[in-house]
């Protein structure tokens, strides 16, 4: 489907792309754009693996952007396309307006979610959207990070779960990339009321997944379909990440 193609893993990265593709089809459709007519911005785009590149294939006109500089130098060594560009910059110092921009697993990693939604928004065309994933502050992966860090204190534990390798693509080269935010179901959702953002369309992401799921039951034949598949069924505060797509009032 993808010149750049992801391949799933426990977090949910092909899902989360196939929701994003989605969302963009609709919008072009509800506004009768053909795919050229659009201009889209990725927010933190990091390496480009994940989102900006396989949206770029597709035919779309994309910007990715990232204050990493080592983020944005990889990705520039993978981009083939006229249609995409990178650029070390932060959405504060972008000009022009955008149809759709997208911000996944970006809202955690800033100090002021509101200010950064409302920089987000002055970007946005009247008609855009803003298409966000963030992680559940208490799904699964957070419950991981403290037996994670129980396991890396002690040397021939962490030796032993160093050598496990699970699917991994290069998400970003920023090795200093630290969560600043921990959302519930109820505080994302006033987060976006408090930034005038109406919820148009959403979804679940998996069940289970991070570093040791990654390594151990996400290797095993259909548990990542089954993870994405419990993720569509289960209440929202039991899955991994959520999926937005967003609309000012």
């Amino acid at each position: 489907m993808f010149k750049f193609r992801v391949l799933e893993n426990s977090y949910g990265h092909k899902k989360r792309l196939e929701f994003i593709v989605k969302q963009i089809e609709k919008y072009c459709l509800v506004n009768n754009f053909d795919k050229n007519q659009i201009r889209i911005l990725d927010v933190g785009c990091g390496s480009g693996l994940l989102i900006t590149l396989p949206l770029g294939s597709l035919g779309y006109e994309i910007l990715g952007i990232d204050f990493d500089e080592n983020s944005i130098k990889f990705a520039n060594t993978q981009n083939i396309f006229k249609n995409i560009k990178f650029e070390k910059n932060t959405i504060e110092n972008i000009n022009g307006v955008y149809d759709i921009i997208l911000a996944c697993e970006i809202l955690e990693h800033v100090e002021k979610p509101i200010e950064f939604l409302n920089t987000v928004k002055s970007k946005l065309k009247p008609n855009g959207i803003i298409t966000l994933t963030t992680p559940n502050g208490y799904g699964w992966s957070e419950r991981e990070a403290g037996l994670v860090s129980w396991l890396y204190g002690n040397k021939f534990l962490k030796r032993i779960f160093n050598k496990l390798k699970g699917h991994n693509q290069d998400i970003t080269m920023n090795e200093n990339d630290k969560h600043m935010q921990k959302f519930s179901e109820l505080s994302i959702a006033n987060i976006f009321k408090d930034s005038k953002l109406a919820i148009v369309a959403r979804e679940n992401g998996p069940v289970f997944g991070g570093p040791i799921v990654e390594r151990t039951f996400a290797r095993l034949p259909g548990f990542k379909t089954i993870s994405n598949k419990l993720g569509d069924i289960l209440p929202a505060k039991l899955v991994l990440v959520w999926y937005f797509v967003l609309k000012n009032y």
